[in-house]
């Protein structure tokens, strides 16, 4: 009877150190982005960034010139499309991609609903410049009260530009994200505030644009993010 209740506690504790691993082996380290859906679309079982058809209206092409933060002309390539972005897993993360290929740029969307983003369980981000290779691309990172601008190359997160945040954003207020990259420098609004002056001299080649809710590993799952007119331009500086 000894013998078969130490048997029985041996079993115990090796289901709970399994669970204890599991979750400690979990960090928050920035994921890559894996699917491009709504709720209702099935889950692509890959690593790599995946870009899907989108339902957004052809953009019209109109253009319009601005000399703020630069001089230059933009002409809508995408967009304004608006969705829903579901974390379907622990260790996948939520996206939607343009589609586009464009190195200089301005590109705007808006989260009005992000669950759990003042309690640190969800986030969103843009990231820009992507090649279509996993893990390779810039990313704007935003959690409740920091940012991060991440070069992710080879395996490797590069922290460029961070800093600290004090906007009062609720979980359904809107959250807006608007990004110029003009080659090497990039300029980063949140809510039509501007944030910093974006260091971009470490990726010059044109890449997609994606918008991504629940980017962080720690985000919990199952979550349902809500977006708006999400749009880009290709820019062209005026000499």
């Amino acid at each position: 009877m000894l013998k078969r209740f130490f048997i029985l506690a041996f079993l115990a504790l090796s289901v709970i150190s399994c669970g204890l691993f599991d979750s400690v082996k979990k960090t928050s380290e920035p994921q890559y982005i894996v699917v491009t859906a709504t709720p209702e679309t099935v889950i692509l079982p890959t690593e790599a960034p995946v870009i899907a058809p989108t339902d957004a209206p052809a953009p019209s092409g109109e253009t319009e010139t601005i000399t703020d933060p630069v001089n230059a002309t933009l002409t809508l390539i995408y967009g304004p499309y608006s969705d829903s972005l579901i974390k379907q897993d622990s260790t996948k993360t939520a996206g939607w991609c343009a589609e586009v290929d464009v190195r200089d740029f301005k590109a705007e969307v808006t989260f009005t609903a992000l669950p759990g983003f003042q309690n640190y369980t969800n986030s969103f981000a843009m990231y820009f410049r992507d090649t279509g290779e996993p893990n390779d691309q810039y990313r704007v990172e935003v959690q409740y009260d920091r940012w991060f601008l991440v070069n992710v190359r080879n395996g490797d997160f590069i922290d460029v530009n961070l800093g600290n945040l004090s906007i009062k954003w609720a979980d359904t207020s809107p959250k807006k994200i608007t990004l110029y990259a003009i080659g090497d420098t990039g300029y980063l609004y949140f809510n039509g505030y501007f944030i910093m002056k974006l260091d971009l001299s470490a990726r010059q080649d044109s890449g997609n644009v994606c918008v991504v809710a629940s980017e962080w590993q720690s985000d919990s799952y199952g979550q349902i993010s809500k977006f708006e007119d999400f749009k880009v331009w290709e820019l062209t500086p005026n000499n």
